[in-house]
């Protein structure tokens, strides 16, 4: 009888790495060996428990796209109360930091990788569903199209935001964010 496998503990400890060193260096610059030192092991358990580059990336987008989908869907259990301010703080500063970033990151591949496009397109249309079903609760009375274009403004200017960042562009990222989101939602009323 052989050795039990680690590989259900290893594999999201590699891909926490990957996901640290993707965030700090890019997708270009990240390699197995800076994965192998962050997560303290060598790049043939690496290689190992993750595969090659490819699988890598897939592995993190599939990890990213599950972790944010888990998000919107405990975010969605809440009892929200007050739902439009509710909604307006987790889009404004809930969101989970480091899976955007990552899903961010992976964008570059998304033109060259078919497989990290539908990922993306996966997290990008169930964060507009969850948005647009949050919008439907907050604001039954605004029209079923207007809240569709509110759902998709609010995702198109988060992740421009979310760009500008990575090019140094924030002067008031917080306040100006929350302001236009406010002022997307008063236009449900």
């Amino acid at each position: 009888m052989g050795r039990p496998s680690l590989a259900a503990e290893r594999r999201p400890q590699l891909l926490e790495a990957y996901a640290d060193c993707l965030v700090r260096y890019g997708v270009e610059r990240t390699t197995l060996d800076r994965v192998a030192k962050q997560a303290g092991v060598t790049r043939g358990l690496v290689r190992h428990y993750l595969g090659n580059r490819d699988e890598v990336i897939h592995a993190l987008g599939d990890w990213a796209r599950d972790g944010y989908i888990a998000w919107f869907d405990e975010v969605a259990e809440r009892n929200l109360g007050d739902e439009a301010q509710t909604f307006l703080d987790m889009v404004v500063s809930e969101q989970p930091a480091r899976l955007v970033a990552v899903l961010d990151a992976l964008f570059a591949e998304a033109g060259r990788d078919p497989y990290i496009a539908e990922v993306l397109r996966d997290v990008y249309g169930a964060f507009f569903r969850w948005t647009v079903q949050a919008l439907g609760r907050a604001f039954p009375q605004a029209d079923a199209n207007a809240r569709r274009h509110v759902a998709l403004a609010l995702m198109s200017f988060g992740w421009a935001d979310a760009g500008f960042d990575v090019i140094g562009f924030r002067p008031s990222r917080g306040r100006d964010f929350r302001a236009v989101t406010q002022r997307l939602l008063d236009s449900l009323r």
